[in-house]
């Protein structure tokens, strides 16, 4: 098994839990209330805040600079404030702060991202929601092609390959990136 079936075997349970929580159905739907929108916005960047206070304590593996490049726009879609690190950040002992907590959170968040295209279509159909809120969020994301996505993958998955430790730590990552979310989207 390579190790991208891996990280997805391992983190399946948390992405349904997390999914879970967002009523699709709903958020396609015509019936989504500019009221709830607010409140997945919200939602939305206190995961990416609290990922990005991650990522941005991380040393950032060579090879990324696309990626990162990406979720910095992303956040400031949301309004973040993100800041330019230089990605040399000091490595603890137990691991955390490598290069696989930041591949981790970076296959949480642009994975995220694959949905958005649909989203954002039917957000701007919404007559509740397209007039009077603001989409770049949800355009922005809609932008990140699944090409690239699979590109990421195989970066993260020779950064994993043949080594467990790195395995665990960025499954480790990800499970995390997706509890800010779990977190997040409770409220709703």
């Amino acid at each position: 098994m390579d190790a991208i079936t891996a990280l997805r075997q391992a983190t399946r349970e948390a992405h349904t839990k997390t999914e879970e929580l967002v009523d699709r159905d709903l958020l396609l739907s015509q019936h989504f209330s500019s009221e709830r929108y607010c409140r997945l916005m919200q939602a939305n960047r206190q995961a990416w805040e609290a990922s990005f206070r991650m990522i941005l304590r991380c040393e950032h593996p060579p090879g990324f600079g696309t990626e990162l490049a990406t979720l910095r726009e992303l956040g400031k879609s949301l309004g973040l404030l993100v800041a330019e690190e230089d990605g040399r950040a000091k490595v603890d002992q137990d691991g955390s702060g490598g290069a696989a907590d930041f591949a981790g959170a970076v296959y949480v968040l642009l994975g995220s991202t694959l949905g958005s295209k649909v989203i954002y279509r039917a957000l701007e159909k919404n007559p509740a929601i397209a007039p009077h809120q603001n989409l770049e969020f949800y355009r922005r994301a809609a932008a990140v092609s699944p090409k690239a996505f699979r590109e990421t993958l195989e970066k993260i998955n020779r950064l994993m390959k043949d080594n467990p430790a790195v395995k665990d730590r960025v499954i480790r990552s990800a499970l995390n990136v997706f509890g800010y979310f779990r977190m997040a989207y409770e409220k709703l």
